[in-house]
C-alpha cells in the first residue's frame, strides 16, 4: 500500500509540474513528457503490468488537461517497455534512455496521427523534424536523472520491512 501512495505521490508531482512549470518553460511546441518517461521507467524496472497501470493513470492525469489520446497511447507505449525487463541490467544507464526514446518516437507518431490538430495542419516531415524528434531526444536526455531516482525509490521501498508499523 505504501507503494501505491508513494507512486501516485510521484504522478501528482509530475501533473503540477506538467502542467504549471512546462508549458513556460517549453520552447515552442517542444516540450518534454514526463508521464512517458516515468511509465517507461516504472515498466522497465518492474514489468508490462507496471507500465500499463502507471500508464493508463499518467494517459488520464494527461488527458485532463489535454487532448483525449493519451489514455491509450501511454500504456501501450509502457506496455512495449515493459517487455523489456529482465532482458536488461537495471543498473544501466544506456538502454532506459535509449528504450524511453524509441517510445517517445512511436508514440509522438501515433500522436500526429490520431490528432486533428496535428494530422490537418502540419506535414508529416515537419512535424517529425520540429515536435517528434526533438521531443524523443529530450525525453531520453531526461531519463537519464529521472530511472536513477525512480530505481532508488523502488530499491528503497524493497528495503523498508514488511508488517512493521
Amino acid at each position: 500500500m505504501k507503494a501505491v501512495a508513494i507512486k501516485g505521490a510521484i504522478l501528482l508531482l509530475i501533473t503540477l509540474v506538467q502542467v504549471s512549470l512546462l508549458p513556460r518553460l517549453s520552447l515552442g511546441k517542444l516540450q518534454p513528457d514526463f508521464f512517458l518517461i516515468v511509465t517507461c521507467c516504472w515498466a522497465l524496472i518492474n514489468g508490462s503490468r507496471m507500465g500499463v497501470g502507471s500508464g493508463f493513470v499518467a494517459g488520464l492525469l494527461q488527458d485532463l488537461y489535454g487532448s483525449g489520446s493519451n489514455i491509450f497511447i501511454k500504456p501501450a507505449m509502457g506496455y512495449l517497455s515493459g517487455r523489456f525487463e529482465g532482458k536488461i541490467y537495471k543498473d544501466s544507464v544506456v538502454f532506459p534512455p535509449l528504450i524511453v526514446l524509441g517510445a517517445s518516437f512511436l508514440g509522438g507518431i501515433i500522436t500526429f496521427l490520431v490528432h486533428e490538430e496535428y494530422l490537418f495542419n502540419l506535414t508529416f516531415s515537419y512535424a517529425l523534424q520540429n515536435i517528434i524528434l526533438p521531443g524523443a531526444l529530450v525525453n531520453a536526455v531526461l531519463c537519464l536523472g529521472v530511472y536513477p531516482f525512480l530505481l532508488w525509490v523502488e530499491n528503497k521501498m524493497e528495503e523498508t520491512p514488511r508488517g512493521v508499523y
